[in-house]
């Protein structure tokens, strides 16, 4: 019997089939959505694989093992060399699937960037670990069929009868795979209640607290299933300098730091780590904002990302300065309203670090958030020269660590190679390269300028040439080539197979006019800008002609030439909640 799921981009297809000693089996199949081709030179990013990997997934998946009362695994080389040729073929193919029929337990990951991919022997094991969250109603118990494509690769991980495994990689275009396979099998339906034991509570699970001093000397691989946490000695300072400096920008009194509150912020996040979520206290009589922060090797916190992600609210709240905001958005203001509200005297914080996610916590007394009192509350943040100057922060400024002037790192090669990619795209469907003209390279600077000083992204009015937008943000650093724009532009390939060889129907437009200016035959010349505001860099590119001119689509959108296979290598649009529709010149 053969079923299927779709969710996340991926297809989960189940089947099950009974072996030769009447065991009944339940196989899933994922289908991953391809990732992207990009990187540096259009694929041939570097993969940077630590030396003890394999040492790193049988260590750690051992130690995971043992909290589950499970004996350790060992290596095998017909299991290696096993789950290696499954690697090698995944990455031929740059797809993830699992082997058809086969009679070893299996888990698979994957990992792909732009530019280069590190990868340990931790990440794939907590990767599967982490379907525990997912299992925890059903130790001691068989659990239904239906969450087995949720916790499959956990409860591979630790079946008890398993006693062998092995493990390969392999790296396609911009991605690497890690197959792991298992011996006997697991996820064997009604073994998994003698199989699946739950965690033995011991104090290195439960016990939360990391100090900083101890967090800034680790530089060991995880122990206890959990990632490095390395803090910022200045935390507390920061936060609290931060909040001041922002309250300042609303002409609002500072606060202090209060140990009282500092104690009561500490005892939360302390709880947090121990249940490893992130809830709201309940009844609090002060305002609380919360913060998390998650990585399956390791984590580092400071003050300012922490503060900025609150106040990243005021996005929300800009159209409500001077009135009341309507209730139904209070839920998306909180945070912010307690940053800044006028009211407000003193504030405590605290963290703590669970599994792989360090929580923060912040009081505040009195408390903001109060309805009908917003008006005289949050006031609007005054104009500020440095809030509003927003082209590249130099690099040599980084230890500033002053948001909102975060550092912004660009390829020296950033033009070259958004050109060189843009053309190179361009080729596959036809179209003849393009060359940059100063005057549209001013005209593309002066729009990004402007989106910078506004710190959103929206398309210039009646303008004569065609235009694609992209932005990209972060709380501490943002790196930027001139690959990931163009890249970010050409996913919407895939929304455009069905129409190519004729003209797409209007209702289509919002969803392919950055790929088809892109790849337009006609446009002969092209100019490119960027700048940064806060924490966001915005790139601006435009065309001439211009294109995305209805009814002339099937004529200028060339379907890609034969063997070009684009549509198994961009596959996925990593970027598309940063692109913004372009501006139609229908």
């Amino acid at each position: 019997m053969n079923k299927s799921t779709e969710t996340d981009g991926e297809e989960k297809r189940f089947r099950e089939y009974y072996e030769q000693d009447g065991t009944k089996v339940i196989e899933t199949i994922t289908l991953c959505r391809i990732p992207p081709k990009g990187g540096l030179f259009s694929g041939t990013n570097l993969l940077e694989v630590d030396s003890n990997f394999y040492h790193q997934v049988l260590d750690y998946t051992n130690e995971l093992r043992a909290k589950h009362q499970a004996p350790p695994l060992a290596l095998f080389r017909d299991l290696n060399k096993f789950a290696q040729e499954w690697a090698n073929h995944l990455a031929k193919l740059n797809q993830c699937i699992h082997r058809d029929q086969t009679k070893y337990g299996e888990n698979i990951y994957y990992k792909y960037q732009y530019s280069k991919i590190t990868l340990n022997g931790y990440e794939p094991v907590q990767s599967w670990y982490d379907e525990i969250e997912d299992y925890y109603p059903f130790f001691g118990k068989d659990p239904p069929k239906s969450i087995f494509n949720k916790v499959g690769h956990f409860t591979n991980l630790v079946w008890k009868e398993t006693k062998r495994m092995g493990v390969g990689y392999a790296k396609g275009t911009n991605t690497v795979y890690v197959v792991a396979n298992y011996d006997p099998p697991g996820n064997l339906f009604t073994a998994f209640k003698d199989n699946v034991l739950p965690p033995v509570v011991t104090e290195t699970i439960t016990s939360s607290r990391i100090s900083a001093a101890l967090i800034k000397e680790s530089s060991m691989a995880p122990s206890s299933g959990r990632s490095i946490l390395e803090v910022d000695k200045n935390f507390q300072q920061q936060v609290l300098d931060y909040t001041n400096e922002l309250r300042a920008k609303h002409q609002v009194s500072s606060i202090t730091l209060h140990p009282t509150l500092n104690k009561y912020a500490q005892d939360w996040a302390d709880h947090l780590a121990r249940i490893n979520k992130c809830v709201p206290r309940e009844q609090s009589k002060f305002g609380e904002n919360l913060f998390s922060k998650s990585h399956d090797a390791k984590i580092t916190l400071n003050g300012i990302e922490t503060v900025q992600s609150w106040y990243n609210e005021i996005e929300e709240y800009f159209p409500y300065f001077g009135k009341e905001p309507p209730k139904t958005l209070h839920p998306k203001i909180c945070h912010l309203a307690n940053l800044i509200w006028k009211d407000t005297k003193r504030m405590g914080v605290g963290y703590a670090k669970g599994t792989n996610t360090v929580y923060v916590v912040c009081y505040y007394d009195p408390r903001g958030g109060i309805t009908d009192s917003f008006k005289d509350q949050m006031l609007p943040p005054k104009e500020m020269e440095c809030s509003t100057t927003c082209r590249i922060v130099p690099k040599e400024k980084e230890d500033l660590k002053l948001a909102p002037t975060n550092v912004l790192e660009v390829d020296p090669k950033f033009y070259q190679q958004f050109l060189d990619y843009t053309n190179e795209l361009r080729a596959k469907h036809q179209a003849p390269p393009l060359s940059f003209y100063k005057d549209l390279q001013r005209y593309a600077q002066e729009w990004a300028i402007h989106l910078a000083k506004i710190n959103q992204c929206m398309p210039r009015e009646q303008s004569k040439f065609g235009e694609n937008l992209f932005y990209k943000s972060h709380y501490s650093k943002i790196t930027l080539n001139g690959f990931e724009p163009v890249q970010s532009w050409y996913n919407e390939i895939e929304e455009y197979y069905p129409f190519f060889g004729k003209e797409p129907p209007k209702t289509i437009f919002a969803k392919i006019g950055h790929f088809t200016n892109l790849v337009w035959k006609q446009t002969k010349r092209m100019g490119v800008g960027y700048a940064k505001s806060a924490n966001t860099v915005y790139v601006v590119c435009n065309y001439d002609p211009p294109g995305n001119i209805f009814n002339q689509f099937k004529d200028n959108v060339l379907s890609p030439l034969p063997g070009s296979d684009q549509k198994d290598k961009h596959g996925q649009n990593l970027q598309k909640t940063n692109t913004t529709p372009s501006s139609s010149q229908a």
